[in-house]
């Protein structure tokens, strides 16, 4: 096995793509048809083999460069590996920021049946309240039949993090992709065309037509250049005779490329254990069951602890002069007093058992009764309506108002970290642990001005990423998505909780080729499950199926943790955790 499973899963992906013969027309330099075994692509509809509209001017065809009011437009084919790619250049030579319309699209089909068409589109696992800002959200199965020629055109429109600007109601509902791609295919046909673009903005991907088969499919975003400001966007058209997981394999390789080193020992964990405080029994006081757990964690196979509900208050996490505090403050049982010299006694304790530690942060809830609630109570997430909501949480770790922050705020921003470096500093843990990085998506009305959030979230993990891995090549940040976004692909792996009916329970989260790994390719999958031996069943069918991990945990929905489970569900739990190790399954596309 190469070091890197990620060159692994992608070296194959030349095998795949199919024997296609790509034609020039005669006089431009585009490629306008391309041929599967002496049958074209192209039949008919206006958008060709790719090309690209920048307001009402097509580029591809026998047009290679424009003006649209100030600014220059051109696009140029290549290809490499066997893969199309339209790249489109866009130069503002005006003296003021200029909007402009983009649309890549194809005409290329894998058949001339259009009626019989499908597309498989890595669609998101479905709603959560926190992203309720972004609109009433379908939850969809992935493979998708589009209808017949003039039945239903246009009615295929699905979005790659937030839906257009200029339409944000809430109301609408949102088709949400995973990444920007549709894979098109005719069932009785060998070879699929898959259509996709890069992530870094947001894509209205939807399939169009007419009565007598033209149309095909789209990508479309807007794009606003200030003065003297150039862009390069590019567009891949893909031939390939393999499933879905091969367009994702060329998504990651071409539009998203992550060359960033992550830490070896990512790959090599198979059982991520969760603490938020929990008792060291189910009817016990909180605060001791980590301690207990961790004299079970080498015998568990734990390669991964994290310390969940630690800190004093949601978002206020860690401060160099608060030495002891008040943790769980509003439990039950009554608080746990936590302190940085137990933090990191509890990061000792999972090294000795040979695992690697990580701590909790959240990017979107923080507790009013922080003090440094009066710097930041303009980085509240304004909604549609012009005013702030709670965030969709209250815990046994709630004191005040919870806040739903808007990540598209700088001082947020930065205060989040500073939490993670002080983290880092005082704590040395070996990864930080972000929650709910789902609530990265959607839209902040601060000033009656729409605000996209996701170009900011992915800001912020990238910095975050920076400055985690800045601190030694064995550091690493983790994402909480679960299929719910798609924010994983700027951080080093998943660690989020999935364990609910919804998500782990329904046969469409774990259908093969399960959709999550279209955004995730080869990084880990490193799943905490609060509902741990509820979901075991389901838990160990995705590991068998993706090489991820299993989750195990104290402290919320199940008490039991690794100390007081019934002797009959220890002894199964162990011997699958066992048969992980043993067959050393790899994360796989297929």
């Amino acid at each position: 096995m190469p070091a890197s499973r990620r060159e692994f899963l992608l070296s194959s992906l030349s095998a795949l793509v199919a024997p296609v013969r790509w034609e020039k027309k005669p006089g431009v330099n585009f490629y306008t048809q391309a041929y599967c075994d002496s049958l074209p692509l192209v039949y008919r509809g206006g958008a060709g083999l790719l090309t690209c509209k920048v307001d009402d001017v097509r580029l591809g065809l026998d047009v290679a460069s424009t003006r649209v009011g100030g600014a220059e437009a051109h696009l140029e084919h290549r290809l490499t590996d066997g893969l199309l790619e339209a790249e489109l250049r866009v130069k503002n030579h005006g003296s003021s920021q200029q909007t402009l319309s983009i649309e890549f699209a194809s005409s290329a089909h894998p058949s001339t049946s259009y009626g019989r068409e499908r597309a498989h589109l890595p669609f998101t696992a479905g709603p959560h309240p926190v992203m309720k800002g972004i609109g009433t959200q379908e939850t969809l199965a992935s493979d998708q039949f589009i209808g017949r020629p003039g039945e239903n055109a246009g009615t295929m429109e699905a979005f790659y993090r937030e839906p257009q600007v200029d339409d944000p109601k809430p109301e609408t509902p949102r088709k949400l992709l995973l990444i920007p791609l549709t894979d098109i295919y005719h069932p009785e046909i060998a070879w699929r065309v898959a259509l996709f673009s890069s992530p870094e903005r947001p894509w209205r991907v939807a399939a169009y037509g007419g009565p007598r088969g033209q149309g095909g499919w789209s990508l479309a975003t807007k794009v606003t250049l200030g003065a003297g400001e150039e862009l390069r966007e590019k567009c891949f058209l893909l031939v390939h005779g393999g499933g879905p997981e091969v367009a994702w394999r060329a998504y990651l390789k071409y539009a998203r490329p992550d060359t960033t080193p992550r830490a070896a020992w990512l790959d090599q964990v198979r059982v991520h254990y969760y603490d938020f405080l929990g008792p060291a029994g189910p009817e016990g006081r909180r605060g001791e069951g980590y301690v207990e757990d961790a004299k079970h964690f080498a015998e568990f196979h734990v390669g991964l602890a994290t310390q969940h509900g630690y800190y004093p208050l949601l978002g206020d996490y860690i401060h160099p002069d608060r030495q002891r505090w008040k943790a769980m403050p509003s439990d039950s049982h009554g608080w746990f007093e936590m302190s940085l010299e137990e933090m990191r006694a509890r990061v000792k304790l999972a090294r000795a058992a040979g695992a690697k530690a990580a701590i909790y942060m959240h990017t979107a809830g923080f507790d009013s009764a922080s003090k440094y609630a009066p710097a930041l109570r303009d980085s509240v997430l304004i909604h549609h309506h012009g005013k702030s909501e709670p965030y969709n949480w209250e815990g046994p770790e709630t004191v005040g108002e919870l806040w739903h922050m808007s990540i598209a705020s700088e001082a947020w921003r930065r205060h989040l970290l500073r939490q993670a470096q002080w983290i880092m500093e005082l704590i040395q843990p070996d990864a930080i642990v972000l929650d709910e990085t789902f609530g990265g998506m959607g839209f902040d009305f601060r000033g009656g001005r729409c605000t996209p959030l996701s170009g900011s979230m992915i800001q912020f993990l990238s910095e975050l990423r920076r400055l985690v891995h800045s601190l030694g090549p064995d550091k690493a940040v983790l994402a909480s998505d679960c299929s719910l976004a798609s924010m994983v692909q700027w951080t080093d792996g998943e660690a989020g909780d999935h364990a609910y009916g919804w998500l782990l329970g329904g046969e469409e989260f774990r259908k093969v080729p399960v959709r999550y790994l279209a955004a995730l390719g080869g990084k880990p999958w490193l799943a905490c499950a609060w509902q741990f031996v509820g979901f075991w069943k389901q838990q160990m069918d995705l590991a068998r199926k993706t090489g991820a991990g299993v989750g195990v945990s104290n402290g919320w929905i199940e008490y039991s943790g690794l100390t007081h489970l019934a002797p009959e569900v220890r002894a199964r739990l162990l011997r699958d955790i066992e048969s992980l190790v043993d067959k050393r399954l790899t994360r796989s596309l297929s």
